[in-house]
């Protein structure tokens, strides 16, 4: 199933070399991705501990993350109203 998954994902971005949404949304390998098989106790492990104890790679994922929550932060609801205003505009 991953296997099907890896690739219907890839047919529909071929150019992205991400998979995680941290590093795809901010444009570089910011976080580990251990996929299916890699996932093994002590690469999790590693990857985890590295997170957490490298205090130069934890501000720099800070500073990402920071970032990207900048970037997603939206008034939904008033956009959505907009759109909807413009749609009902365009059809009357």
């Amino acid at each position: 199933m991953y296997r099907f998954m890896r690739w219907k994902f890839g047919k529909r971005f071929p150019n992205l070399p991400w998979i995680g949404l941290p590093n795809i949304l901010s444009g570089k390998f910011i976080v580990p991705e251990v996929l299916q098989e890699q996932a093994t106790p002590e690469k999790l492990a590693k990857a985890t501990w590295l997170m957490l104890n490298d205090k130069k790679r934890k501000k720099t994922i800070q500073k990402y993350f920071i970032n990207i929550h900048k970037k997603l932060l939206m008034n939904t609801s008033t956009l959505i109203a907009d759109k909807v205003l413009e749609i009902i505009k365009k059809n009357s």
